[in-house]
């Protein structure tokens, strides 16, 4: 055990690069400047802003509610790539947000260092923070943006409340970058004050919080769509709540939800159970200890109480939607920071004796959860890869080759499929096509033989559903290969045969239909056909409520 904590601590650093590198190298490969739900109303507020003529007006859109929350701080970054290139650009965001990462790992950096422990224990954090798991909010500019800038700011918070320091800017701008940082730092924050005993910078950031809460509910408006909120089940909230708790072990997308659940429930059960030992094993040690260790108590006790009331609140306000909401990526970021926060207390609790120990059982299970996450979402992020393609081709008519430009819009983007549509070979060839079902909402088809190189990220399978005058295109979800060697030994090859896809009704208008197999190579597409025709009945869109 020595020569392997030897030979870490000489490349500690290095290895800590890792799951850096192989981060931000997949962000290069499957990043893509296309909106992306949300991204369309970043888009349309920050047009309005660049044309306004009034200073106070561009302010006003700056601060506007988006849902819930004011997100001005994901509006500015959209600004700032519009000064950079002269419109907006999703894929200098994705990069931008994701940047909040690094700024989480050197704040745990600073942690160690205020503790005089070496900079070497820091990579399990790296592997914990940078997983390909977080892939929602990786290449979805405003969710990027959003969701990882919010956790900095409010745990920069945090570390400023911990050192009797008042935070004035970094809560500030956790407030206007979502409303948990508005809602939880002040809570936290004023109870970290009372357990510290400093009531004289418990007045003050009393009073800067009244009057950042001031701010942020003049003129508020409840949500059009908020859903209210049911306190009918509370167990049942419990559960959900420590599900998103423990997402962290949430591995394989593909298992059965029931058993994603139980395994979330119990990692989550067990980490909050840990954590609060932990904390209260430092809070009752000897006085002398106890306060020397003051400044690691209120930044962890701050971390769990925030993680756990952003959990629920999440659970309250969204458990009608099941418990798959609960693991989507977007919120497994605070499972991460919660599982982080464990690990530096056990480090600091042990500095002594045992630090050892606990750095190795960490840097296995963080090294053993990324690479088990790195093959399932690396397959999530080839899909949702090809589906924001296909998605944004659908958007516009058959035959445009790009965006129309109109003077005030500042987006454009070459739809890829659209501008190589002249290499596409039109010879006839038939295959046939699979398994399909039809419902009242969708088109679900099931093909177990087909296969397609994969050596450019956009290569794939895709579906076209087509009539003389319209043409939709759906990316399919290919199998995956069961034998992980095949992917991380074999020439990294990810999908066996076949392909499954499902096609919402409500995004194709009524009429008759073929359906054909698109099979995208690195410079063309071949079509295939297959000879399926459908009479498809297009369910009418609801109208999306909107308060921007």
């Amino acid at each position: 055990m020595k020569n392997i904590w030897n030979i870490l601590k000489r490349f500690s650093w290095l290895i800590v690069l890792i799951p850096i590198y192989l981060y931000f190298y997949n962000l290069y490969v499957y990043g893509q400047n296309i909106p992306h739900w949300d991204d369309y109303a970043i888009r349309t507020i920050v047009d309005k802003i660049h044309n306004s003529s009034s200073f106070f007006e561009k302010l006003r859109l700056v601060f506007a509610q988006h849902n819930e929350h004011r997100i001005a701080f994901t509006r500015i970054m959209a600004l700032i790539t519009v000064q950079i290139g002269g419109q907006i650009n999703f894929l200098w965001m994705q990069w931008l947000g994701s940047f909040a990462l690094i700024g989480m790992l050197y704040l745990f950096f600073k942690v160690l260092k205020a503790n005089q422990l070496s900079g070497n224990y820091l990579i399990p954090i790296g592997f914990f923070l940078f997983q390909l798991s977080h892939y929602e909010n990786t290449y979805w500019a405003m969710a990027s943006v959003q969701n990882f800038w919010v956790v900095l700011f409010v745990l920069l918070s945090f570390w400023q409340i911990a050192n009797g320091k008042i935070p004035y800017l970094w809560f500030t701008l956790a407030a206007f970058t979502s409303a948990n940082g508005v809602l939880f730092v002040p809570m936290v924050g004023l109870l970290a004050f009372v357990f510290s005993g400093n009531y004289k910078n418990l007045i003050k950031f009393s009073i800067l919080s009244s009057f950042v809460l001031l701010v942020y509910f003049v003129f508020y408006q409840k949500p059009p769509d908020s859903q209210p909120i049911d306190l009918s089940n509370l167990l049942l909230n419990f559960k959900a709540t420590f599900v998103n708790f423990g997402s962290i072990a949430d591995l394989n997308f593909t298992q059965n939800i029931d058993k994603r659940v139980l395994t979330t429930l119990i990692t989550g059960l067990i980490i909050g159970f840990a954590f609060i030992v932990i904390w209260l094993q430092m809070y009752f040690e000897p006085k002398k200890w106890r306060f020397s260790n003051n400044k690691n108590l209120i930044f962890f006790g701050s971390i769990l109480l925030f993680v756990l009331a952003t959990c629920a609140v999440t659970t309250l306000s969204r458990i009608q939607y099941g418990f798959y909401v609960f693991l989507v990526s977007r919120y497994k970021i605070y499972s991460i920071i919660i599982i982080c926060s464990l690990y530096l207390l056990l480090i600091i609790k042990y500095r002594y004796f045992g630090k050892t120990f606990v750095f190795l059982a960490f840097t296995f299970l963080s090294v053993y959860t990324y690479c088990i996450s790195y093959f399932y979402s690396i397959g999530e992020i080839k899909n949702y890869h090809k589906a924001e393609i296909a998605s944004f081709y659908n958007g516009w008519h058959k035959g445009e080759i790009s965006l129309p430009k109109a003077s005030t819009s500042l987006f454009n983007y070459k739809n890829t499929f659209l501008d190589i549509a002249p290499a596409m070979d039109l010879t006839p060839k038939t295959y046939i096509l699979g398994k399909v079902l039809m419902d009242s909402v969708a088109i679900n088809i099931q093909n177990k033989d087909f296969h397609i190189d994969e050596s450019s990220p956009s290569n794939g399978v895709y579906l076209e559903v087509s009539s003389e005058n319209k043409s939709y295109i759906f990316a399919t979800n290919q199998e995956r290969l069961n034998n992980k060697k095949q992917f991380f030994f074999k020439n990294g090859r990810y999908y066996g045969k076949g392909f499954t896809v499902t096609i919402p009704l409500e995004e194709i208008e009524t009429g008759n239909y073929f359906i054909n197999i698109l099979e995208k190579k690195s410079n063309s597409f071949e079509r295939i056909l297959t000879n399926y025709y459908i009479e498809i009945e297009g369910i009418k869109k609801k109208p999306i409520l909107q308060n921007w």
